[in-house]
């Protein structure tokens, strides 16, 4: 799968973390058919402004949030986007004890996962396999990556 890396923020989320090793790593840890892997996903960067709508116009939440995902059709050259938010994303870290860096780790999985086809929001059951495979997949990207840094 192709992975396309777009920041619209000026931030320098790139240099921060190898971005692009983590999700191919993630993207191989996920045993799934439903990932695409002749298509192209793009990962997205936003500032809190378009992640509010985009969060209001898609799920009908006027509120910022740290992530988003979207699985377009089999038709389409894209197979998915994760929208991230680094602001949001780094002012919650600390509400969990994490570095930005673990936060948007953790982020990246997430929206990951919901391309996968994982979800959490009405079914605890499946919600809690979601976030048991987060942690299995953050564990071992936190021990290659993130604790390196």
């Amino acid at each position: 799968m192709k992975v396309n890396i777009i920041n619209n923020t000026d931030e320098k989320i790139v240099n921060m973390l190898p971005i692009y090793d983590i999700i191919y790593e993630v993207l191989g840890m996920i045993k799934t058919k439903s990932l695409k892997i002749d298509k192209e996903m793009n990962v997205v960067f936003v500032d809190k402004q378009s992640i509010k709508s985009m969060n209001y116009q898609f799920r009908g939440k006027n509120t910022e949030t740290d992530v988003l995902s979207f699985q377009y059709d089999d038709d389409d050259e894209i197979f998915g986007e994760i929208i991230l938010c680094p602001e949001v994303i780094k002012t919650q870290a600390p509400n969990f004890n994490n570095s930005f860096d673990k936060e948007l780790t953790y982020m990246l999985i997430h929206g990951i996962l919901h391309l996968a086809g994982y979800e959490h929001e009405d079914d605890p059951r499946k919600a809690k396999e979601m976030f048991r495979i987060q942690e299995e997949i953050f564990s071992v990207i936190k021990n290659k990556y993130i604790d390196k840094t």
